[in-house]
């Protein structure tokens, strides 16, 4: 089976490029927002990772990041921020309220299909372990 990936942003040319990169090896399923991500979840119930852009609307990534990080289904879902914060303070809240990583814009398809990579291997031996 193969691993599913969210992409949560709401820029359609972004979501295709990330879906042309990924797609070979994972499912992604591209969300516009957080809520409509956590809606998804809520009804189909697993992900292996969620790339989620820092702005998105309707929903703070800090409010996501709380909401997923509660409930028990979703709390260990690597979370990987797409962001253009470099400063260490802003990076780390967000670290602290459960992003698993970060990625500073602008980025490139191997930055990103490394780090997707190395995130699903790590969660998929911690859910082994557990």
């Amino acid at each position: 089976m193969r691993e599913k990936v969210i992409l949560i942003n709401q820029d359609a040319g972004f979501q295709k490029s990330v879906e042309a990169s990924l797609g070979k090896a994972y499912t992604v399923l591209s969300k516009r927002d957080g809520l409509e991500a956590l809606e998804w979840l809520e009804q189909a119930g697993h992900a292996d990772l969620i790339v989620a852009d820092i702005c998105m609307p309707h929903l703070a990534v800090a409010d996501f990041l709380r909401t997923l990080r509660l409930h028990a289904a979703f709390r260990q879902i690597p979370v990987l921020l797409l962001s253009d914060l470099t400063h260490l303070t802003e990076r780390r809240k967000y670290l602290d309220l459960g992003a698993t990583d970060f990625v500073v814009m602008p980025l490139s398809v191997l930055q990103l299909k490394n780090r997707v990579a190395n995130l699903i291997h790590h969660h998929r031996v911690s859910s082994l372990t557990a």
